[in-house]
């Protein structure tokens, strides 16, 4: 079997000029290369390149929006801001259980799940009077894993008043810095 794989090997002969094509077309040595030469043969690498490049740039503008132009006034209870409350989990979407309740917390600044921590609750789609915010709070994460370190000072319905992480408002218009006294 041998012999006769080698047999048909020497038989095969390349195309006339095939060599002299190969030795035009690749570059000289030591010439330089484009960098970009080898993102051009990785379509994947350059994909992904390009994704984390527009996430960056998409968080930066996030971070710029989101925070300016905010001045400290000082809030007061007729601010007449209102936000709604947001719960990411889709099966609390219309359900009013504990299992659906979203947290206000005393102190923006400690655990939002400790137990001293806690100063009322409210629901998806509520609707809350806010005063101010912080920027600078505990980061909370939602089900999504959306993140945020900002809180609202708000107050619902039923009268309970406490701080509400970003990651759960919605509607949020221009709401002006806390003073620091508050937080």
């Amino acid at each position: 079997m041998r012999e006769r794989l080698r047999a048909a090997d020497e038989e095969i002969q390349p195309p006339p000029g095939l060599w002299t094509r190969i030795a035009e077309s690749a570059p000289a040595p030591g010439a330089p290369r484009s960098p970009l030469s080898y993102l051009r043969r990785r379509p994947q690498l350059m994909t992904a390149l390009f994704v984390v490049a527009a996430l960056a740039l998409a968080f930066g503008v996030w971070r710029l929006v989101g925070t300016s132009g905010e001045r400290p006034a000082p809030p007061g209870p007729g601010t007449g801001l209102q936000l709604t409350a947001h719960n990411s989990d889709p099966a609390c979407a219309k359900n009013r259980t504990q299992r659906c309740a979203l947290r206000l917390a005393r102190d923006p600044h400690q655990a939002y799940s400790a137990p001293g921590n806690a100063a009322g609750q409210v629901w998806n789609n509520d609707r809350l009077a806010t005063e101010c915010v912080v920027n600078n709070g505990r980061m909370v994460r939602d089900s999504t894993g959306a993140i945020s370190d900002r809180w609202y000072r708000v107050t619902s319905l039923d009268g309970d008043e406490g701080w509400l992480p970003a990651v759960h408002a919605r509607d949020v218009r221009q709401v002006p810095l806390c003073p620091s006294d508050q937080t």
